[in-house]
Order: structure tokens, then C-alpha cells, then sequence
């Protein structure tokens, strides 16, 4: 548990720093949460000789969002070109593997639900922090604030409250009652932070961003947890001490930011 609170305080200093100093630091934290993430993914998610074909894509696409978004302003539109074009090449490449594969419909889901799962998301936070750094800094340090209070609050209300399991095929431990009192956390932040960040003027966009963000990150959780069923491991990893691997630690982030950035511009 030590290991655990020492690696989360860190991790916690490290993210919010980086996010909250500069546009190059925040973007460059996206990067390697992204390429790590994805070194994860192909190792336990992706089938033989088809793992070097997406670990190598994946993080291409990253790279080039990466640098080009630091050297002149990355519109969503420009990320969508640059992600369509990596999206086509991948498919392109992966052809020529498929079309010999009896096991290609396994083979193009994992690659394509790896990139969907982790690529997109970096490349799409990474583009809306470059078009108004000094605003959007604060939104997504916000959604980040409030994905961990509900996981604190969640695992708390769960040690305290918890009886009625949420999803028992799929993570035991996890409750209805600590997800409900992680929600309160997460609604309870969200206000909090509003107050100092301006996200949003009505108190219904609070409350339904709030929960929308608790809900994607249990979600993210899950989704994570179901795949390490299948892949019949218990970790994704072994680089943070205590959480595991980078998909243990930010599988519910890869969920919250695209949502989160959603409803902060439907209601802004």
C-alpha cells in the first residue's frame, strides 16, 4: 500500500505539472502515457507477428501529432487528416497480413481497438490543449482532478459501504455502492473546481458532466479489467510500482478526456 500511495503521489505531481506549466511538457506527457501504452497493448492484445505492425503505427501517429502541434497550431481538423492518413496506412499494411491469416478478423480487432482505445484520444487531448493552451490546461486538469476523486471516493465508499458487487465477472471487488459514492466525489469536485476554473455557468452542465465523466471512467476501468480477463493476466505491466502497468493506471483517462472534452464545448 506504501509502494502504492508513494508511486501515486509522484505520478500526481508529475501529471499536473506537466500539464499545468507548459504546452511542449503537457504534450510530451501525452506521448509517453500514449507509447507506453500502446508497448502494453501490443504485448498482451495483439496477435505474433501483427504486435510490431501496431506498436509501430501507433506510436507514428502519436509522433506525428506530437511534433507537428509543437512547431505551428494543430487544429482538430488537421489531427483527423493525420489520423485518417495513419488510420489508412495501418489498414493498407495490414492487408497484406490478413488476406494469409485465417484469424483475421481477431487480428484486425485488436490492432484497430488498440488505435481507437489509446491513439485517438492522446492525438484528440493533445490537439485541444494546442488550440487554446491557457484554457484548456485547466478543463482537462479538471477532468483528471475529478476522475481521481471518484476513484478515491469509490474505493473508500467500497471498503466502508460495499455489498452489492457492480460487475462480478469482471472485477470482483468493485461495487455498487463504492460507484455511487465515487459519483458524489466526482459531482462534489467538479463544483469545487468550477469555482476556481470557470468550466461551465449552469449547474445542470455540472452535475451532467460530472456524472458523465464518473461513468466513462468506471467504464474505462472495466473495459481494462475485461481485457486482462481475456488476455489471463493481472497486471498490464510492471513500470509503476504498486498500480502495475500504464494501462492499469490511466485506462479510465483513455475514456474520460473525449468525453469530457464533449460536453465542456457542447455547454461553453
Amino acid at each position: 500500500m506504501a509502494t502504492r500511495i508513494v508511486t501515486g503521489l509522484i505520478l500526481g505531481v508529475v501529471m499536473l505539472g506537466s500539464i499545468w506549466w507548459q504546452y511542449f511538457s503537457a504534450s510530451l506527457l501525452l506521448f509517453i502515457i500514449g507509447a507506453f501504452s500502446c508497448i502494453e497493448w501490443h504485448r498482451y492484445f495483439c496477435d505474433s507477428v501483427h504486435k510490431k505492425l501496431f506498436l509501430y503505427a501507433a506510436i507514428l501517429i502519436q509522433l506525428l501529432i506530437f511534433a507537428s502541434s509543437n512547431f505551428y497550431p494543430c487544429t482538430i481538423s488537421r489531427t483527423l487528416i493525420y489520423f485518417g492518413c495513419g488510420i489508412s496506412i495501418l489498414l493498407m499494411m495490414a492487408y497484406f497480413y490478413l488476406i494469409q491469416s485465417k484469424r483475421s478478423v481477431k487480428i484486425l480487432s485488436g490492432i484497430v481497438s488498440g488505435i481507437m482505445y489509446i491513439v485517438l484520444p492522446v492525438c484528440v487531448t493533445m490537439t485541444y490543449l494546442n488550440a487554446d493552451f491557457d484554457r484548456t490546461r485547466y478543463v482537462i486538469l479538471s477532468f483528471i482532478i475529478i476522475n481521481w476523486s471518484n476513484d478515491t471516493m469509490a474505493y473508500f465508499g467500497g471498503r466502508l459501504f460495499g455489498k452489492t458487487p457492480l460487475a462480478p465477472a469482471i472485477s470482483p471487488k468493485k461495487t455498487l455502492e463504492g460507484s455511487l459514492t465515487g459519483l458524489v466525489g466526482g459531482i462534489i469536485a467538479i463544483f469545487i473546481l468550477n469555482q476556481f476554473f470557470h468550466l461551465m455557468s449552469h449547474n445542470f452542465a455540472l452535475i451532467l458532466t460530472g456524472t458523465a465523466i464518473v461513468v466513462a471512467g468506471s467504464l474505462g476501468d472495466l473495459y481494462e479489467s475485461s481485457l486482462k480477463r481475456m488476455a489471463g493476466i493481472k497486471d498490464s505491466g510492471s513500470m509503476l510500482p504498486g498500480h502495475g502497468g500504464f494501462l492499469d493506471r490511466f485506462d479510465s483517462f483513455f475514456f474520460v478526456i473525449p468525453v469530457g472534452i464533449i460536453l465542456n464545448e457542447l455547454f461553453n
